[in-house]
């Protein structure tokens, strides 16, 4: 199996899958930490990639151009680990901490809102209430 950059450059690796948190986990046998480090770091050759197993293409992966982290397994596996420009997964949180403060303060507003038209409905036809629930209770006696 061998990747393909989009510099027409290729690399032998064992596997290339996206991972739970939508990032690019890529093992390889075939290079030394540093080269693949190297590799992976630059944007332009990492703009476009194809994984092929002999001649089908197994997947294409776009603008995954920011390197993660590199992996060690046993037996020499060195691994990848790639995302797209803003969506690690410290990017994503911070995204959902925004949109998360965002919500908030417009359900509170929502509620003052609502707070504020019941209570001038109230101001405004709490004495008629209060005479009816008089009226009401005059004839339950």
């Amino acid at each position: 199996m061998k990747i393909t950059f989009n510099d027409a450059t290729e690399l032998v690796i064992q596997s290339a899958d996206i991972q739970s948190d939508g990032g690019l986990l890529i093992k390889t046998i075939s290079d030394t930490e540093e080269n693949l480090k190297t590799m992976f770091q630059d944007q332009t050759k990492t703009k476009k990639m194809v994984v092929k197993e002999r001649e089908p293409t197994l997947g294409e992966y776009e603008n995954y151009t920011n390197m993660d982290a590199i992996v060690k397994y046993t037996a020499g596996i060195t691994g990848v680990i790639l995302y797209k420009v803003g969506e690690t997964p410290t990017e994503k949180m911070e995204a959902l901490a925004v949109e998360n403060a965002e919500l908030k303060k417009r359900l509170l507003t929502c509620f003052r809102d609502a707070f504020l038209k019941c209570q001038s409905w109230y101001i405004s036809n709490g004495n008629f209430i209060n005479k009816f629930i008089h009226i009401i209770t005059k004839f339950r006696r």
